[in-house]
């Protein structure tokens, strides 16, 4: 789901009352991204609590089977599983007495149970009325439900009588997909279900909600088969540019956060909030190291704490929108200045996002000395966490 896909993000077209609600009842991010511009690494991230460049899982398992032979670099080697050993927020919870369900996308390829995770796969469907029973049958134990939808990843299979309603909304002309709009509807419907059945069973006071998603909007892959619209960021999902990784974050607890705010604090939502719940739940971090901040602040005082500097690393091609590839490249952000790296070409990018947030002009010829500064903390940043590089194509 991409940053500009819900009502309460400004979208005019597509219909979520029950997820513009959680909004004028929580806090609303307006700068909050994924770990990567893909969900495997995202998903894995947030569970892990760690960047996907220091996991070594940046990419999907079918990359390694893709026809590389007409591209100048290939892909690195990546890992589809982590050990272990590696602490996670599930078995974290648990430890202190949670009850913990994964539903829906699970990506890596051991099973969730190795890692002491209950895993229900299942439909949308399946997995909307999986969670309804969950929070209803919960009597006094603390849970953590994490419920991954598969909507609205393609392909798009939206109910025929709310797609005709938006095909009817639309018309012949328009920059918007009927079909990526019934879907987002039917993400609203289904996430108004699992808030009623927690108001239902009394636990809405009691229980922090979070709905956030793990990539940008997929643009497609021609102006002919458009899926989501992302404007006014660029690009969308295998892109480091703002579209492909700046999503909705909309956090909800009554009594205990402001109802209606919304806050720019720049966040990195796979990576923060597993060390936010570990404090809400009172768990030390001790030697997790994990690669993310506490948001309590945010969350409970309306705080905007300084924000680390951020990265993502990506040293894949995908296709993207109008054909083209989304090429291996490095980002980060720093305050407001945001540096990208590709690899192909070996060039720089510098843009600020605080004047524009379209990433429209490049301005590292003109802030050269901005640009080398960061370029050096890429540098040592992809070092510390082992970043593996793409490779250079023999043929």
């Amino acid at each position: 789901m991409g940053w500009s896909d819900l009502a309460c993000y400004g979208n005019p077209l597509h219909q979520t009352p029950h997820i513009d609600q959680l909004a004028r009842e929580g806090i609303l991010f307006t700068q909050a991204y994924a770990a990567s511009p893909i969900c495997l690494p995202s998903r894995v991230a947030g569970i892990f609590g760690k960047y996907p460049a220091r996991l070594k899982t940046t990419g999907q398992p079918s990359y390694l089977e893709d026809d590389q032979s007409n591209r100048a670099l290939l892909h690195p080697p990546i890992k589809t599983s982590v050990s272990p050993a590696v602490p996670n927020l599930f078995k974290d919870l648990q430890s202190v007495g949670y009850d913990c369900l994964l539903l829906g996308k699970w990506n890596l390829t051991d099973e969730a149970e190795r890692y002491g995770i209950a895993h229900f796969p299942g439909s949308n469907e399946a997995m909307t009325s999986e969670a309804v029973r969950y929070v209803k049958r919960k009597r006094n134990q603390p849970f953590l439900l994490h419920v991954n939808f598969h909507w609205p990843h393609i392909p798009l299979k939206p109910y025929p009588e709310i797609q005709a309603k938006y095909q009817k909304l639309l018309g012949k002309n328009s920059k918007y997909n009927p079909d990526y709009a019934a879907i987002t509807e039917q993400i609203d419907t289904a996430t108004g279900e699992i808030l009623r059945a927690l108001e239902q069973s009394g636990k809405a006071e009691d229980t922090l909600v979070i709905f956030f998603s793990d990539n940008g909007g997929f643009l497609g892959f021609s102006e002919e088969d458009r899926v989501a619209f992302n404007e006014p960021l660029r690009d969308g999902k295998a892109s480091l540019f703002e579209g492909g990784i700046r999503v909705p974050m909309i956090v909800r607890w009554p009594g205990k956060i402001e109802p209606g705010y919304r806050t720019d604090q720049v966040t990195i939502a796979h990576l923060d909030l597993y060390p936010t719940q570990l404090e809400l739940a009172g768990i030390s971090l001790g030697d997790r190291h994990l690669d993310g901040i506490s948001l309590v602040d945010a969350l409970l005082h309306e705080k905007t704490a300084p924000s680390p500097t951020r990265f993502w690393h990506w040293p894949h091609y995908r296709r993207a929108f109008g054909g083209l590839n989304a090429s291996p490249s490095t980002a980060m952000r720093s305050g407001d200045w945001k540096l990208i790296q590709f690899y192909e070409t070996g060039h720089l990018e510098l843009y600020n996002l605080a004047e524009d947030p379209g990433e429209t002009t490049d301005l590292s010829e003109s802030h050269s000395r901005m640009a080398g500064k960061l370029a050096i903390e890429l540098e040592n940043w992809k070092r510390e966490v082992g970043a593996q590089l793409p490779i250079p194509n023999p043929e």
